[in-house]
């Protein structure tokens, strides 16, 4: 019934995760892909010099594409 789920293959620290939810949550307000978005959280780990962008995994159900679902539509044209 859920069309994306983020999970975390290991226990990740506090200052990984609040990185990865701002910028991945970010993302999807400036109206990136599911995909696109997932991608910077873990690039915003790595730029941090964190060790855990790879703790984090995208998960979707079969109907659901992540390249292509956009969930905000920004206003620029």
């Amino acid at each position: 019934h859920v069309d994306f789920c983020i999970g975390m293959n290991d226990m990740i620290g506090d200052k990984d995760a609040t990185i990865f939810a701002a910028q991945f949550y970010s993302s999807i307000a400036f109206g990136l892909s599911m995909t696109t978005a997932f991608k910077q959280g873990q690039t915003a780990i790595r730029i941090e010099g964190l060790a855990g962008f790879d703790i984090p995994c995208l998960f979707s159900n079969s109907t659901a594409d992540p390249d292509t679902v956009i969930l905000i539509k920004s206003g620029r044209s």
